[in-house]
């Protein structure tokens, strides 16, 4: 009679624990922190809008690996949805057929037994908006643990008729169908295609036919749109400026040395008026002497005939500075000292 009670109490206990075990078993939905990346809109618009991403995982250990790495793995996911960004006509497929892409990016990055499937809603949802969240050892703010996914699942609401009910709560847009057919498995990469080289490119060119092309939303900035810049015109540009360059050094090289040429030739005037000015000529502007070399008796300048020589020969030195440009055989002529 004693070991009834105690039976009942250890069954009660395993049925506590029992499924807290086989829930942390199970796979575990992971809330993410809403992210603004690049989308495209039905219209072919292109722009940046919010997300909030959804993340399942294997188990209550995948998440402690997760949550610690999650900077490097949203790195991973949002460089590649920047490289080709989703289509807002239909998010759930679009992402559904890059799951195995994620997956790879998540073992990359973290490692292998953790990633089991990726969403996204569009929109800022707060944490466990749908839902409800829990905690676990390693989750974070910006890595919340729920319940389950806001989509999956239906919840007790209020009637009218009885006061009371069950709705399920209509999936959005974003939601992948659970009637759809399952997804064809994903061959691996370098499995050589089924289909001959003409077939994959005439259903490339139709795939590319029917993509419009990319727009930035309205009122979006100039140059929002990328590009691949002109190289013919970037190597003309370059080609013209490197032309410019030559001729402005050209005129520059020739003003420095005409400068330099042109003081030259007056240092070398001014030397020369300065040894005339030093060495005591005694020879008239009449010509040589009547009798001998030198001047004798009446012959021979006076004071008078100095000063006047002297006077003579600073004119004479002024005309030749205001006449810098004439040549040398016009100089000469001009020299009274200069003999014919």
């Amino acid at each position: 009679m004693t070991l009834r009670p105690l039976a009942v109490a250890a069954l009660t206990m395993l049925g506590i624990l029992l499924p807290a075990v086989s829930a942390h078993a199970e796979s575990v939905a992971l809330q993410l922190k809403p992210v603004a990346m690049t989308a495209i809109t039905e219209k072919g618009y292109q722009g940046r809008t919010t997300f909030t991403p959804y993340i399942e995982v294997e188990d209550a250990k995948a998440v402690e690996r997760l949550c610690a790495r999650l900077p490097r793995l949203m790195d991973g996911i949002l460089v590649t949805l920047e490289e080709r960004p989703v289509q807002l006509a239909n998010v759930a497929l679009d992402i559904a057929s890059r799951q195995h892409m994620f997956k790879l990016i998540t073992d990359g990055t973290i490692g292998t037994g953790v990633f089991r499937a990726f969403y996204l809603v569009q929109g800022s949802k707060s944490r466990g908006e749908g839902t409800e969240a829990y905690f676990l050892d390693g989750a974070t703010r910006e890595c919340t643990p729920i319940r389950y996914l806001p989509w999956t699942t239906s919840v007790p609401v209020a009637s009218a008729g009885d006061g009371g009910g069950v709705s399920a709560i209509p999936a959005p847009a974003t939601a992948v169908d659970p009637s759809a057919p399952p997804a064809r498995e994903i061959p691996p990469e370098g499995a050589p295609s089924p289909l001959s080289e003409e077939e994959l490119a005439r259903a490339e060119a139709e795939l590319l036919a029917d993509l419009p092309e990319p727009k930035p939303f309205p009122g979006a900035p100039p140059g929002a749109r990328r590009e691949a810049p002109n190289t013919v015109v970037m190597a003309l540009v370059l080609l013209g400026l490197a032309g410019v360059m030559m001729v402005v050094g050209s005129y520059v090289g020739y003003r420095v040395a005409k400068t330099r040429r042109d003081r030259r030739r007056l240092e070398r005037r001014l030397a020369k008026k300065d040894r005339r000015t030093g060495i005591e000529r005694r020879q008239r502007a009449d010509g040589p002497p009547a009798a001998g070399e030198r001047r004798s008796g009446d012959d021979r300048r006076k004071v008078d005939d100095r000063r006047k020589a002297e006077d003579r020969r600073s004119k004479r030195d002024r005309r030749a500075e205001a006449d810098s440009g004439a040549p040398p055989e016009a100089a000469a002529e001009n020299d009274p000292d200069t003999e014919k």
